[in-house]
């Protein structure tokens, strides 16, 4: 199914071979959600995500390990097209 979600939409260029928000919004059907369901869904993570630096911060992980992770903390706008923030947000 990741495959899928991949090749919904190639006219974002940017996102070909990354996780993109706009692909999982365009699947939201395989994953037995309508549009605003999965908007909501990744509005919910996404507030939870978007302090991680912090939280690591304040739980006292080391800044080398803090920095060996934050690749899988990319923000939002690098990781979706404006119309789709538009409709998660």
């Amino acid at each position: 199914a990741l495959l899928r979600v991949f090749k919904l939409d190639k006219s974002i260029n940017s996102c070909i071979g990354h996780a993109h928000l706009d692909n999982a919004l365009a699947s939201h059907g395989l994953f037995r959600l309508s549009q605003t369901g999965a908007a909501q869904i990744i509005a919910q993570v996404w507030e939870q995500v978007r302090a991680w630096r912090v939280l690591f911060e304040n739980s006292g992980v080391p800044r080398d390990q803090i920095e060996r992770v934050s690749s899988a903390f990319r923000h939002i706008d690098k990781v979706s097209s404006a119309d789709a923030r538009k409709r998660i947000v």
